[in-house]
């Protein structure tokens, strides 16, 4: 009898219109994931996937009493299992979804992928279940997107994206297509009023202000409304220290002399500090530490302006206009706003990531001379060459040299330990100091070399990590 698998929104197979909603456990889970995948999956996939951590023998042993087992279920009938792979051919809702498309059907949000499904004991799986889902959402949105920029059916168009805003309430780029939708519907007033209300979570959540776009969407909203009301302008709303938190991931560790040397440089007095280093070092995480903790110095607030996708003086404006929740218009143009916004205000302004902007040092410099009382975080992998700025070379975290003691001066054994909980193993200094050691020498203290051997800690032992990089590193 045929089999369909629904992979979107609740789990379930189908066998000849009558539904079966297994446990989640390994059984549902490998008959899903086949049917994902749908050709031929070796058996070491399997093992990988849901056994990583068992010896191969005792993984190969579970893997034979689970194919057993979940043959006998009646929705299970397609499974093919042969000595060194397995596979379940059968259709799914996504192939479905997929035909449905191709006839230019309706895009409603048909669920998230496995929603909600979850199994105990199988990171693996998980990881997997995660990269999936996200692959899934952003593949709908993009149809999404491609189909409100030339919709054959507005109202069906706009519905669908309400809908994904539900499920996505900031993405940004979504509710403005929603919006010029909403608009062409005649439906000016409540695309005003959705806006409001995404303003105030965006606000609320993350901490920014909508995007220049956004508001520019807004405006002709406003415009095309004929009641005569004004293009609401954000009052400049510091980004405070609760987003600042969120921006990190794990405990921050050590960097206590740059922390009070970036301290003695910006609170005493309006001054500009440059955190210096190649990528990788922490000079972001180190200027979010170093904002949370000196919020309390600052009364007008502390702002963070992301920089990495800014290549000239107009986009970094912008973004720093953005950050402030400022609104230009032809006749408040983003230079003058951003002066204004900054004047006689005692606030501490971190731009991070501005080596690739050409003439950004004139561009801060004109802002220090408008705002004489704002004082300004920098993080740079180049000098910069700002006037009277301080330098502080961000470098690797203090590590345990060949044939030394771990301490507690060694951060960097401090940042692996950390990580490592984060992954779910706890490493002990007295029973693995010597891999510990190696793998923070072999690091040289970076700290994202730190984390990502961290992260190598689900799938194996520190002492395999030590070793593998020893034998890469001869």
């Amino acid at each position: 009898m045929p089999v369909t698998v629904h992979l979107l929104g609740e789990p379930r197979f189908v066998v000849a219109g009558q539904v079966f909603e297994p446990q989640a456990d390994r059984r549902s889970a490998m008959l899903y994931f086949l049917a994902h995948v749908r050709g031929w999956v070796p058996r070491e996939d399997l093992l990988y996937l849901f056994w990583p951590d068992f010896e191969e023998h005792r993984a190969r042993a579970n893997l034979r009493q689970l194919l057993l087992a979940v043959r006998d279920a009646p929705y299970a009938c397609d499974l093919e299992v042969e000595r060194t792979r397995v596979r379940f051919t059968v259709a799914t809702d996504l192939d479905a979804f997929d035909d449905h498309v191709t006839s230019r059907g309706s895009l409603a949000w048909p669920g998230q992928f496995l929603d909600g499904y979850r199994i105990k004991g199988a990171p693996e799986f998980d990881s997997w279940l995660e990269l999936e889902r996200a692959a899934w959402a952003e593949r709908y949105r993009e149809l999404l997107l491609v189909d409100a920029a030339n919709p054959t059916d507005v109202p069906a168009a706009a519905a669908n994206l309400e809908s994904w805003l539900a499920h996505a309430p900031l993405d940004e780029e979504a509710l403005r297509a929603w919006l010029r939708l909403a608009a062409r519907l005649g439906r000016g007033s409540s695309a005003l009023a959705q806006f409001v209300a995404f303003e105030a979570r965006l606000r609320a959540d993350v901490g920014v202000a909508p995007e220049q776009a956004t508001l520019a969407v807004v405006e002709e909203l406003y415009r095309e409304s004929g009641d005569g009301l004004a293009v609401p302008v954000a009052t400049p709303t510091p980004v405070r220290s609760g987003w600042v938190r969120r921006q990190r991931s794990g405990a921050f560790v050590g960097r206590d002399r740059e922390l009070r040397r970036i301290e003695d440089e910006l609170v005493p007095r309006a001054g500009v500090v440059t955190l210096l280093g190649p990528g990788g070092m922490g000079k972001t995480r180190l200027a979010l530490e170093a904002a949370e903790r000196m919020e309390k110095h600052f009364v007008a607030g502390v702002v963070v302006v992301p920089l990495a996708e800014a290549h000239t003086p107009s986009d970094a404006t912008t973004a720093v206009a953005e950050a402030l929740g400022l609104h230009t218009t032809p006749a408040r143009s983003a230079p003058k706003l951003v002066q204004d916004a900054l004047r006689g205000k005692r606030m501490l302004v971190v731009l991070d990531n501005l080596e690739q902007v050409n003439g950004i040092a004139d561009l801060v410099e004109a802002w220090r001379d408008a705002a004489t009382d704002a004082s300004w975080l920098l993080t740079s992998r180049a000098i910069v060459g700002i006037r009277g700025e301080s330098l502080i070379d961000v470098t690797g975290l203090p590590y345990p040299r060949e044939g030394e003691e771990l301490t507690d001066d060694h951060a960097a054994v401090d940042l692996l330990v950390s990580r490592a909980r984060t992954a779910g193993v706890e490493l002990q200094l007295d029973r693995d100091a010597t891999a510990i050691a190696r793998v923070t020498q072999l690091c040289s203290g970076m700290p994202l070399a730190i984390e990502l051997a961290a992260g190598w800690l689900r799938i194996m032992p520190l002492a395999s990590i030590a070793g593998r990089s020893k034998r890469a590193s001869t």
